[in-house]
């Protein structure tokens, strides 16, 4: 979900891309949108069932509450997408400095038998 991720970190949390247009075809094209995209991790996960429209939302009584439940959807799905991406990243920080401190060390420990001609052998006695 990389690229996916990347285009939905620039989109603002609070929704107020699509609650500025204050149109309740939008907000729920939005949650439409957000919830095929995430589908399949959710499916991955173990839900046994994922709802891709939005009509655990929009119950066709009251618009404006409709809309409002459609931007509540939004700021939780594009708030958990940037914990997600958040930790995803640190992990990745993570392994690499891992990473790095391993290549530094196994370089110091090459240098210092180069320098001091002592081999792996002589070190474990």
């Amino acid at each position: 979900m990389g690229a996916a991720a990347s285009i939905e970190l620039q989109k603002p949390t609070d929704a107020s891309d699509i609650s500025s247009t204050q149109s309740l075809d939008v907000a729920r094209g939005e949650v439409c949108r957000l919830r095929e995209l995430l589908g399949q991790y959710a499916k991955d996960a173990g839900f046994s069932e994922v709802v891709y429209d939005a009509s655990d939302l929009v119950h066709g009584y009251d618009e404006v509450d409709d809309f409002n439940r459609c931007i509540d959807e939004i700021v939780h799905i594009r708030t958990a997408l940037r914990m997600s991406t958040q930790k995803s990243r640190r992990q990745t920080r993570g392994q690499i400095t891992g990473m790095d401190a391993e290549c530094r060390y196994q370089k110091f420990r090459a240098e210092s038998s180069a320098s001091y001609g002592s081999s792996d052998e002589s070190d474990d006695n």
